[in-house]
């Protein structure tokens, strides 16, 4: 039997582990989790709290029926607790981790201006506009290259200047990304 998950170049602290912590507490249900969301604790790392020994920064947080509090765990050990979904909590953290990337690389992001003066950009598969609505802007937001309104969205919302915009601008795409993987 597997007695440790190790990924390639993981160090002792970063392996999780089967025959330590709740692993070992044959009383713990070992299914029947469903994932709840995650939390990132940045550069500070937490325990997995099933086997107590990987230290992670993505924690899936996972509840239970039997487990009210419900449980912070690495990713090797939430595939092997949601065995009914093994493939979605790797697809969960990568789409976490990515929206990450996306909102901390946001205001790095050139934008450029379109022929009637419209500031948009593409990013992730989306074309992104802001353009001027009354006093203030507008966004609207697609699916890059499809302009036969298979995928649009208008904000309804109204911003004051062009750097509200791109803000609101990023809100749309994390929502429309969110979306589109709730559709499949």
């Amino acid at each position: 039997m597997t007695t440790a998950f190790r990924g390639v170049g993981d160090n002792d602290d970063q392996v999780h582990r089967l025959d330590s912590g709740k692993w070992q507490d044959q009383t713990f249900p070992r299914d029947g989790w469903r994932f709840s969301t995650f939390k990132d604790a940045g550069t500070a790392h937490i325990r997995c709290e099933m086997c107590l020994n990987a230290r992670v920064r993505f924690a899936h947080t996972l509840v239970h029926a039997k487990v009210p509090e419900g449980i912070l765990v690495g990713l090797m050990c939430a595939e092997a607790l949601q065995k009914d979904d093994y493939y979605g909590p790797e697809r969960r953290e990568r789409e976490y981790r990515d929206d990450l990337r996306i909102r901390n690389d946001w205001h790095k992001r050139k934008w450029k201006t379109s022929k009637i003066g419209n500031a948009y950009i593409n990013a992730r598969g989306f074309n992104i506009s802001i353009w001027r609505k009354g006093a203030g802007y507008g966004v609207t937001i697609r699916v890059e290259n499809r302009f036969e309104d298979e995928f649009v969205r208008n904000d309804p919302k109204m911003y004051m200047n062009l750097k509200e915009a791109k803000l609101g601008a990023l809100d749309r795409l994390m929502e429309a990304r969110a979306e589109l993987r709730r559709q499949g």
